[in-house]
């Protein structure tokens, strides 16, 4: 008797007549068509009359079948105070989230699991083709926080040779820094390309300005209450043509203060109109502010210091869009 399936066996039992065993030809072929059927095999020939046997030899086969090779790659990086940072989630008041952005390829379509380990809580999203700071639900493809008790990013999506994929690793919450690895397993490696911290997208610019706090600057009362203003200041004015985060900081030799106002700034009246304020944002004695700008409102930063009646050279630069 013959019938299809995935290999090609021989029997090497009798069937017994007795009274333990009286199967006939045709409940074989019954018994021998049905566990045959419920497995999916390629054409061939089984000669053949034990069924037990067919069932253990096609579960080796399938289980031989699905036992494929995966591959893990892995890369490496940091993130560090000269980070990128945007909105997450967007919109935000400020863009405190320092992120990594990391792009995929792959040589072949198929599902890749992607995996971040670090000691942060983090947070991936994975987007097509290209990755909008100021909008993360452009060309979202994945976007992943826990997997299960673990803190770490979880993906398990399908990816395509011909598409380039962008991953981007960020921190659940605020303001976090640390080293983190990222990787991921498939039928073949992912190749990862970092994108450097510190270069700004095309599409972004760098405006930078100089001035001093000198004898001759205004003063007002920075903080507390006193009877004499002791703290010089300066005041600038920020418009920008495009809208978008706009990163702020200042380089000095003395510890700086800065804050950001709506349209106004009042001396006598420093929280009216504020927006924010930063002192050592760049984890020296140095600023940096991140806040989202709008083509149609008028912002000032005011530099000032930390300490009462410190003067002295200083430089702003403003990272962001025209």
């Amino acid at each position: 008797m013959t019938t299809s399936g995935s290999t090609s066996l021989s029997a090497t039992t009798s069937i017994s007549t007795s009274s333990m065993m009286n199967i006939t030809t045709n409940q074989i072929s019954t018994t021998l068509t049905t566990t045959v059927l419920s497995s999916v095999t390629t054409a061939s020939t089984i000669s053949m009359v034990n069924a037990t046997s067919i069932v253990a030899t096609t579960q080796a086969t399938i289980a031989t079948t699905s036992n494929y090779s995966l591959v893990q790659s892995m890369n490496s990086s940091a993130l560090t105070i000269n980070s990128q940072r945007f909105c997450h989630p967007t919109p935000c008041i400020a863009a405190m989230h320092f992120y990594q952005v990391i792009a995929l390829n792959v040589s072949m379509d198929d599902k890749y699991t992607i995996q971040c380990h670090s000691c942060m809580d983090t947070y991936g999203y994975l987007f097509n083709t290209t990755f909008d700071p100021t909008d993360t639900t452009k060309n979202l493809v994945e976007e992943g926080d826990d997997y299960g008790s673990s803190t770490d990013i979880f993906l398990t999506v399908t990816l395509q040779r011909s598409i380039r994929y962008i991953l981007v690793s960020t921190t659940y919450s605020l303001s976090v820094l640390g080293p983190f690895s990222i990787t991921s397993t498939g039928l073949v490696p992912i190749v990862f390309n970092l994108f450097s911290n510190e270069s700004a997208p095309a599409s972004f610019v760098i405006s930078q300005g100089s001035s001093s706090l000198a004898s001759t600057s205004p003063v007002y009362f920075r903080t507390g209450t006193c009877t004499t203003p002791n703290f010089y200041y300066n005041a600038f004015a920020i418009h920008v043509y495009t809208a978008g985060v706009c990163n702020i900081s200042l380089a000095s030799n003395f510890d700086s203060y800065e804050y950001l106002y709506n349209n106004t700034f009042n001396s006598s009246a420093r929280t009216t109109n504020m927006l924010q304020s930063n002192d050592d944002g760049t984890g020296s004695t140095q600023f940096f502010l991140s806040y989202f700008i709008d083509i149609l409102a008028r912002y000032i930063v005011v530099v000032t210091t930390y300490s009462a009646s410190i003067t002295g050279p200083f430089a702003i630069n403003i990272f962001g869009p025209n």
